[in-house]
């Protein structure tokens, strides 16, 4: 298992938080946004981290001007939602769900991070496509 050192030696991003696996509904209120849920989500399942506080992410912006770095709340780390034409999933919902409500500390690469530039759960927030627990 990586420390959080080793992590950071090799190019990663360590964040703290709790993790929140929950609907559409349950994230714009854990996020305190006013948006009709249906417009941003799918009714899908979502996992977030939650960070302790306000914390610094490097990552892809989603237009394709390369990286940047940006205050964050919290860091979308798994979702799975089925529309009718296609499938968004990212990250491991299952471990997710296992980590539910949970402290943990997590890494990840700002490769593998992406700020959105659409309407898209978590709102406003990153989200990324591979992480690692650390503890």
């Amino acid at each position: 298992m990586l420390t959080e050192e080793t992590a950071v030696a090799q190019g990663y991003q360590v964040f703290k938080g709790t993790v929140h696996v929950c609907t559409a509904e349950e994230l714009v209120k854990l996020q305190g946004v006013d948006i009709d849920p249906a417009v941003a989500g799918g009714g899908g399942t979502y996992a977030v981290l939650a960070f302790d506080q306000e914390t610094q992410v490097t990552g892809e912006s989603a237009d394709g001007s390369g990286q940047r770095t940006q205050a964050a709340k919290m860091l979308g780390i798994a979702e799975h939602t089925d529309y009718s034409s296609f499938v968004v999933e990212y990250g491991d919902l299952s471990l997710c769900k296992t980590l539910d409500g949970q402290h943990v500390t997590l890494a990840a690469k700002a490769g593998d991070i992406m700020f959105p530039s659409d309407v898209r759960l978590p709102i406003g927030e990153p989200q990324a496509k591979e992480v690692v627990v650390l503890s």
